[in-house]
Order: structure tokens, then sequence, then C-alpha cells
């Protein structure tokens, strides 16, 4: 009985015992130091009008913190071309009116010491011509006054100018000289390239639907030659395609909607594509556009069908200005 006690009391002690033990605890693991994984490219930046461009840069991509409380700290050897924050590993630089250049230090900072600095360099290019090239969508037809490159200045302001080379009637091919003009072969077109632009805007297309059997053998060719010959003029242009936008059905103009959207724009996204060039997709944006489109395209489909309206050239003025910003 005393034996029986005794062991159970020594037994108790031991499970107690062990249940008081702890894990011997790990050294805290010292975070590594921060590496840099590449260094940043210099950045040609352009801007547009009276409005800064702003480029960012995830730092992320360029820095690995090993497990380290990294900060940043950041400085432009030139406010008035740019300036520079870094907020949450975003580096932010705006660049300003005037052109010119400036150095980018990114000092890499753990423990308040600093670990590396990264350097790069920012040029501001300033844009101040923008050629909009097209048919009657971008001349405005019989609302000029109501046609997207009047937007498109208000929006970019006074010291951008925009000049509208909108032809009625123009196509890529003009494979139908009764109904529709090859828009390279006209005065409009030889005067958007004497206007040697910084950027320009073409949206063409729509009149080529009409004639498609004729014009499709040549359209893409002759597209992607309209869009070299900018080239040639001025090597450093920025050239914006847009898609031809929606008809509606029975239009004034029997121009068919779903040659555009089947055979035309897939033309346009694919030679975007191909030559690195920006697209605003501008069929796209209208198909799911919130509400519908038709307050987009002007009056009924037996009034017109097809033109935008001060609103849909408005919004396409929007997109466009998008796109600049992010040259």
């Amino acid at each position: 009985m005393f034996f029986a006690l005794a062991l159970t009391l020594v037994l108790s002690v031991a499970i107690l015992s062990s249940c008081g033990e702890k894990e011997p605890a790990e050294p805290p693991k010292i975070p590594d130091a921060p590496q840099r994984i590449s260094d940043i490219e210099d950045i040609t930046k352009g801007y547009f009008g009276e409005s800064g461009s702003s480029v960012t840069i995830p730092l992320s991509d360029y820095v690995n913190a090993n497990g380290c409380n990294v900060t940043y700290h950041v400085t432009s050897s030139d406010p008035s071309v740019a300036t520079v924050t870094a907020e949450n590993g975003i580096l932010t630089a705006t660049l300003f009116k005037g052109e010119g250049s400036t150095d980018i230090t990114v000092s890499v900072q753990s423990d308040g010491k600093e670990a590396f600095a990264l350097s790069f360099q920012i040029t501001a290019k300033a844009y101040t011509k923008i050629a909009c090239v097209g048919d009657s969508l971008t001349y405005g037809h019989t609302w000029a006054n109501e046609a997207y490159p009047v937007y498109l200045k208000q929006l970019l302001g006074s010291s951008c100018e925009v000049g509208n080379f909108g032809l009625n009637g123009a196509s890529v091919t003009g494979t139908n000289p009764s109904l529709y003009i090859k828009y390279a072969e006209e005065r409009q077109y030889t005067n958007s390239l004497a206007f040697d632009a910084d950027a320009v805007i073409i949206m063409l297309g729509t009149n080529d639907s009409k004639d498609w059997s004729a014009a499709s053998p040549n359209f893409e060719s002759w597209y992607k030659e309209l869009i070299e010959s900018y080239r040639e003029q001025n090597p450093d242009v920025e050239i914006i395609l847009v898609t031809a936008p929606p008809t509606l059905e029975n239009n004034k103009f029997n121009i068919p909607n779903d040659v555009i959207r089947d055979q035309v724009c897939p033309i346009q996204r694919d030679v975007a594509e191909e030559l690195g060039l920006p697209l605003v997709d501008f069929r796209k944006v209208l198909e799911e556009y919130e509400g519908g489109y038709l307050s987009l395209i002007r009056g009924d489909a037996a009034f017109d069908g097809v033109h935008l309206t001060a609103d849909g050239a408005r919004l396409l003025a929007r997109l466009i200005v998008e796109e600049l910003y992010k040259l």
C-alpha cells in the first residue's frame, strides 16, 4: 500500500514536471541584408498639354527586402524636371512642363542605414502637336464642332495643338471611288504629314466595310503602309490606333456592323499588337458600355446610325487622353 502510494506520487511529480517543460526556443532569425535584384533602366517619358504625367515603379521589382524592414529615400537632381516620392514601396515620378533630364537616386535603407542605392535618369519629353487622322467619325460629318478632336483639345489644354485631319468619306483602300476615297491620296493626308505631329491618332476602316469583298485583299497591308508613313516622316512620332465603332442596324449609310465587328476590328487589333502600338478599342468599350451605346451614336438608324453624338465624342477623347498619358 505504502509502495503504491509512493509510486503514484513519483509518477505525478514526473508528469507535472514534464508538462511544465518548454521546447528550447529557436534563436531569433536575423534577416539577411536587402539585395539588389536589378537596376532601373533610364526612362524617357512624355506628357501632353498642361498636365504633368507620372511614372510609377514598384521597387519590389528591383529590391529583395530579405525580411528586413526596408525604407526608401528618393531624390531628384532637378525637381523642375521631375519630383519623386516613394510610398508603400512604389516610386512615383511626376514630370513637369519643359524638356530636360534629371537623375533619380533611390537610397535603400534598412534599420536606418543605407544598404545600397539605385540610380537612373528620367528624360522629360513635351508633346505639343497631335494629328487626328480618319474619316467623318474624326472630322465630325456635319457636326464638326462636336467632333472628338474638339474635346481632345479641351482636355489637353491650350499648350497642345490638335489638328483635325479627318475627311468625310475616307477609307484605307478607296475601293469604291464613287462612294469612298483612299485617305492616303487626299490633301488631308498630305497636310497631316506636314503637320509634323508628336502623336498621330488613326481611326479608319468604317467605310472600307461597305465594300469589304473588294477592300479586304489590301486593307491590312495598306493600313500598315499608312501607319509607317507617319513613322517615316517622324521616327519619334507616337501613334495610337482606334478601332472602328459599331453602327446601328439599317443605318442611313448602309455600313454593315457585322463586317466591322468580325473583319475590320480584328485586323486593327492584330496590327496594333504586331507593330507594338497602343490601341483604343473603342468598339469594345461601346459594346460593354453600361446601359448600352445608343446614346453615343447620333439619332435613330433612319436618320444616321453611324456618327458619334457629343457624348460619344467626349468619351472617345477621354479614352485617347488616357492612352496619351501612358506613353
